[in-house]
């Protein structure tokens, strides 16, 4: 799962499955990875339902895999310059929502406030 634009991914998050698993965090800042983070363990079973959520505040990603908060990442760079999400890999998506409940200071300009529906059965 990726938050970026072309040269630039604001999160990577890459579950492994090698050994007993774990799961890698990495920013590429103009077309550089930074150093990797890695968590070394896999809130995922191959084969099993999941739920994941990515929540963004001003400071971080927080990651709940099933309810249950997995990793907290900071941001390397500006979180209102993200405006891309790529999903790839052996994953199937059932559904996306997205959810703005922000506190007016932190909306990044450009952006309208309030409650923004953004939900419906990915594509």
């Amino acid at each position: 799962m990726g938050i970026s634009d072309t040269n630039n991914v604001a999160f990577h998050f890459n579950p492994r499955f090698e050994g007993s698993g774990y799961v890698v965090c990495n920013t590429m800042q103009l077309g550089n990875w930074g150093p990797e983070e890695k968590k070394m363990q896999m809130p995922f079973q191959k084969g099993s339902l999941f739920e994941i959520c990515f929540k963004v505040d001003s400071s971080s990603f927080k990651v709940t895999v099933n309810r249950s908060l997995f990793l907290d990442y900071a941001h390397r760079v500006p979180f209102d310059q993200v405006n891309a999400i790529s999903i790839g890999g052996c994953v199937h998506v059932s559904y996306i929502s997205f959810q703005v409940r922000l506190h007016p200071a932190l909306v990044p300009r450009g952006w309208m406030w309030g409650p923004v529906p953004c939900v419906g059965p990915a594509v």
